[in-house]
Order: structure tokens, then sequence, then C-alpha cells
């Protein structure tokens, strides 16, 4: 870690503890904290050394009440002697134990976790997160999420989702769990995917950049589609929905997780094919073009589309 980013976290330590930051500092920090992981992790681990120099200093006798406040420059230098203790005595800070994240109807989430890997948290969907010097844990409770994970190979990063059990390295790969089903897509890397309860290794598999894996219960299926039907799956990131030769039924399935306005497929019509791209949460610019590119008839009430057949 560079000696400017250790200057710059203790000037940032010294002076939210001198005096407080105003709004137009507190935006500066914030940004200057998101930068990178690096000042992040020098940041709180300074903050960490002068919080248990503090501790230390409650245990002296109290000073005159003209002397208890010290200017912010002199709390810098003080804080400063302290790099060298905070690397000697090896203090380390981490992120909360676990962190809980969710998203609503048509809602889509970035999340950046301290080890430098990044999670897109796709519509209805809930996962905890538990990132730390020991462990990278991810537990997917309902949903999609997209995870560009940072690379290292002693620490592994492990997504429990439903049945499945996903460990990778670092690469990108997108992650389902709708009620009993779980698919896996990867775009980069390899990950592997085992049985959570008694994880055997001869039942894991390996799923390669354009593979794509979908299990139910104890079936377990691996295809390669290719890079391309991978980037159409993961094509939400982008707040589209993209078909190929999708059912109609299937189709309308997907935009209603993306809108409180849900689409009902009439029997006569669930099986035609459709193709496109769309955007996710403009459910009426579908339903027109079904009604004038297909003569289909389509019906609304403020909580349901009906799509039937033409008359």
């Amino acid at each position: 870690m560079s000696a400017d980013v250790e200057q710059q976290a203790a000037e940032w330590v010294a002076r939210r503890d001198a005096a407080g930051l105003g709004r137009e500092q507190d935006d500066a920090f914030s940004e200057w904290i998101g930068a990178s992981i690096a000042n992040r992790v020098a940041y709180l681990r300074l903050a960490e050394a002068w919080r248990l120099a503090d501790q230390a200093a409650a245990l002296r006798p109290a000073e005159p009440e003209h002397e208890a406040r010290r200017p912010w420059p002199l709390i810098a230098a003080s804080i400063a002697l302290l790099i060298g203790f905070a690397a000697t005595f090896g203090v380390i800070v981490n992120q909360p134990s676990a962190q809980s994240f969710n998203t609503k109807v048509g809602e889509r989430q970035r999340i950046a976790l301290s080890d430098g890997s990044r999670i897109e948290l796709n519509t209805q969907s809930a996962l905890k997160a538990s990132v730390t010097s020991r462990e990278r844990h991810i537990v997917l409770a309902r949903g999609e999420a997209f995870f560009e994970v940072a690379s290292n190979s002693r620490l592994p990063f492990v997504i429990d989702a439903g049945s499945k059990r996903i460990t990778v390295v670092g690469t990108k790969f997108s992650v389902r769990r709708d009620q009993g089903l779980v698919e896996v897509a990867v775009v980069e890397g390899k990950v592997r995917i085992a049985d959570t309860n008694g994880e055997r290794s001869e039942s894991a598999i390996i799923a390669a950049a354009g593979d794509m894996m979908v299990a139910r219960a104890n079936q377990t299926l691996l295809a390669h589609r290719g890079v391309n039907q991978v980037n159409r799956e993961t094509s939400w990131r982008q707040g589209v929905l993209t078909f190929d030769s999708e059912t109609l039924a299937s189709a309308a399935a997907e935009f209603n997780r993306y809108n409180v306005r849900q689409l009902v497929i009439a029997p006569d019509v669930a099986g035609m094919r459709i193709g496109g791209t769309f955007h996710a949460n403009d459910v009426d610019d579908f339903t027109y073009l079904l009604r004038h590119g297909f003569g289909l008839r389509v019906e609304t009430d403020h909580e349901k589309i009906f799509v039937k057949g033409g008359s």
C-alpha cells in the first residue's frame, strides 16, 4: 500500500475525529473511500488503530478542558505515527460479518464487496454476503445475481443457492434461484458446482465460459450454449429481456418478474413462439407489439393484462 494512500487515510481520520465533516467534506470523503479498495482498507485500519489509542489514553488522567480537543493537523501527525503500529501489530478491519441485500419488483442493485468483488442483484432477489479475512460466502435466498469475483486463490468465493454450492476463485457468472430451480450461466473463467449437503467430489461438475447449468432436486443438466447465448441470458443487466424463439407463456413469465401488472396468457396462444429484445419494465410496449404485430387481443385492468387469440 502506497505512502500517499496511508497519508490521505490519516488526514481523513484526523478530520473526522477533530470536528466531524460538513456535507461537502462528507461527500468528498465518500468519493475518496469508494474510489478503491486500498483507500477503504487504509482508512479502516488507521481508524481502528486510532480507536485503540483513544482507549489507552482514556486510562490516563484527564487533560485540562481547553486541551481536550486537538487541532486536526496535530491529530494527523499522531495518526501517521500509528501507521507503523498498525502494520506491526496487524490491525485487520473487516466489513460486518454478514450483510443482507434485497430488491423489489423491477429494481436492480449493484453491490461492491470489500474484497474487490462486485454483484449485480436482479429484480425480486435477496442474498446475504459474508466477506472477511477468513471467508467469502454468499447465500442467495431467492432471485438472480451476476458475480464478478476478485481473484484470490487462497480464499475461494462460495455461493449457496438452494441445493447447489458454487465455488470459484475469480470469474464472471450469474446464478438464478427460482423456487426449486437453480441456473448458472458462466461468462468468463470456470466454476465448480456441487450439492450443498454432502459435497462429494464425484458429484461435482465444472462449468466453463459459455456453459449453462440447470438443476432441480437431484437432477443436473450441463450444456455448452456459447458465450453469445450466455450474454443473452444476462441481458437483464442492461435492463432488457432477449428472447430467441421462446414461447409466449415463457416470455410472459419473464416480464412478470419485473412488473407489478402481471401478464396472463390464454392457453390457445401460450405456445406461440416469439423473439426479440424488449425493455424489461415496458410491458405496455410488449403487448402493443403483440396486438399490432400478431393480431392478438389485449385486455387490461389495474392489476393484470390478458392476452388472447384474435377474434
